[in-house]
């Protein structure tokens, strides 16, 4: 079934989000655990912070809620969304490397939820049938049985850097099949918030980026905030545990 966020006052739309009652994702071929070297392909960046993440891990609570995602989830302070947020945002990262590293965080499988923000970093390096094909197989690899909002990827303002070109067609169709996907299963929630941060061009509101067309800035974050503890108290509501 299809629900909307209520409107925020002023300017701002209502969300839609899917989440259809139907069989659950297949099994996907990439979903098995790779090699523990798998992370030499993604950098010494990439690799320092899932070493850090994969430290931290056992200290994690039973129920905490897991941010998987690049740099606009590393950059987000998650007691603004709820108390037991546990950032797995890597700068930069892509859904290759989110794909590589899920099969590493072992305590995934003991969250009460699982927020998904991935995609934008593709778009400069590979054909958007690969990110399709990736985005599909990381939400088939999460382990366990805890709900997952799965984000839209983020709007980008073009006017900004001119490499963003061309970027916000690709999104949106990106963004129809992540869609589409989350109708596929009951434990998948979509959301997408573009709505409530575009201006009237379609580009990423210059007041929500920090100045490179790309990054949030605090309004910008206050209004995902917003969403996804919206979204978290309806799931919650709907029977899944309290994050």
């Amino acid at each position: 079934m299809c629900l909307s966020l209520p409107a925020s006052p002023g300017r701002f739309l209502p969300v839609l989000l899917c989440l259809a009652v139907l069989p659950p994702l297949p099994p996907a071929a990439a979903a098995s655990p790779p090699p523990d070297n798998a992370a030499d392909d993604f950098g010494d960046y990439y690799r320092r912070l899932l070493m850090y993440h994969l430290r931290v891990a056992p200290q994690v609570p039973e129920g905490a809620v897991f941010f998987l995602g690049d740099s606009l989830t590393q950059g987000f302070h998650l007691p603004n969304v709820v108390p037991n947020g546990v950032n797995y945002g890597i700068g930069s990262d892509t859904t290759a490397g989110l794909l590589a590293r899920i099969p590493r965080y072992n305590n995934l499988a003991r969250a009460s939820a699982i927020v998904v923000a991935i995609g934008v970093n593709d778009l400069k390096r590979q054909d958007d049938a690969v990110t399709a094909r990736n985005l599909r197989n990381i939400l088939a690899a999460l382990p366990g049985s805890a709900p997952v909002i799965v984000n839209a990827i983020l709007p980008v303002d073009a006017r900004a850097r001119e490499k963003f070109n061309g970027y916000t067609p690709r999104i949106h169709a990106l963004n129809e099949g992540l869609r589409r996907l989350c109708e596929t299963s009951p434990r998948l929630a979509y959301l997408d918030i573009t709505p409530m941060l575009v201006d009237e061009t379609g580009n990423l509101d210059a007041r929500y980026h920090i100045g490179d067309g790309l990054h949030l800035s605090n309004p910008g974050y206050a209004i995902w905030a917003r969403a996804l503890r919206d979204e978290l108290r309806r799931l919650s509501s709907a029977g899944n545990p309290q994050p």
